[in-house]
């Protein structure tokens, strides 16, 4: 009984099976047909979806170049309208384009100007710098020369000596004077000139000179010429020159003083003898054809003792009793001393 029953549950269940996979293989089959009809149905859509948006794409694309087509008809109106105006525009840009480079030029012209004065300021600033730094080269210059010389003077000292045969002066001799070669002397002694001679580096009285009457208080060689001046309390002034004997002999007398004749001074070209008295006056005597006072100066409150011309000739300094040291100048325009 348990075989027969056993025989037949097992085809019975094979059926099932059969019946099942049958089922289940329908179904897959009816799947995948889906599937595919589903698949195929997107690709329809999506086909017409293109379709469609081509469509509205070519409308949208006809309605653009419309809207192209006005804009660029309004776009020439503008232009027309623009081309109208042209020059009017082109003026306006053209001031203003002046306005902006005239602007800009200002601009760059005041920042030149600052960065000039700048410039000039440093410059200034270093020319003070190097001035300060000349002058004091040129100090520690002079210095240094002036340290050198002091030295060789130091190095180079000397005595003078009395010689022997110097000549004892029993008169008043107030004035002394010596040639350029220092081969003559001259002395006042009272009212005379002693002439003396080196020879043989003895000094030897060869003459004695008798024109003045009173006390010889000045006396001056000339250098260009052999010949030399004398001033006197005798209110004279006498040039005196060599003859062809080698005697001293008057040549002038220059009268024109009130009183005493204190200094006498020479120019360098020796036309000009300048003279100073106790009559407080200074005068001028030039010498032409003969010797004459060409003018006369009364600024003086008491007696000229000194006078003195600088080098350029063109000045006098002058001292007096009434303490006062003036100078007086050589106008350009009449020769005369003021």
């Amino acid at each position: 009984m348990n075989f027969f029953q056993q025989d037949i549950v097992q085809p019975s269940q094979q059926l099932v099976n059969k019946y099942y996979k049958e089922q289940i293989e329908a179904c897959c089959q009816n799947l995948q047909e889906n599937i595919e009809f589903s698949f195929k149905r997107i690709d329809d859509l999506i086909d017409q979806i293109v379709v469609d948006n081509e469509y509205l794409l070519n409308q949208k694309l006809q309605e653009c170049q419309k809207q192209r087509v006005v804009q660029q008809n309004e776009s020439s109106h503008r232009l027309s309208s623009l081309n109208i105006d042209n020059s009017q525009f082109s003026n306006q840009m053209i001031v203003q384009i002046r306005s902006l480079i005239k602007m800009s030029i200002d601009n760059q012209m005041k920042i030149q100007s600052i960065e000039y004065q700048q410039q000039l300021n440093e410059n200034q600033e270093i020319q003070k710098i190097q001035k300060k730094q000349l002058n004091e080269t040129i100090k520690d210059q002079q210095l240094q020369s002036n340290q050198q010389q002091i030295q060789q003077l130091t190095l180079n000292q000397f005595q003078y000596q009395l010689l022997p045969n110097s000549i004892k002066q029993q008169q008043f001799c107030c004035a002394i004077a010596t040639n350029k070669d220092c081969s003559i002397v001259v002395a006042g002694c009272d009212n005379t000139i002693k002439v003396f001679e080196f020879k043989s580096e003895v000094l030897i009285q060869t003459q004695l000179l008798s024109e003045h009457t009173k006390g010889v208080l000045t006396l001056n060689f000339m250098k260009k010429s052999n010949q030399f001046i004398s001033g006197s309390d005798d209110k004279l002034i006498i040039i005196w020159i060599m003859n062809p004997s080698n005697q001293w002999v008057c040549q002038y007398k220059l009268i024109g003083h009130n009183s005493n004749i204190y200094c006498l001074v020479l120019n360098n070209n020796e036309d000009l003898i300048i003279s100073g008295s106790y009559d407080k006056t200074i005068k001028f005597w030039i010498t032409k054809n003969e010797w004459l006072c060409q003018q006369t100066i009364t600024d003086h409150n008491g007696c000229v003792y000194g006078l003195s011309l600088n080098q350029e000739q063109n000045k006098l300094l002058s001292c007096g009793d009434d303490k006062q040291i003036l100078i007086i100048e050589q106008s350009q325009q009449d020769s005369q001393w003021i």
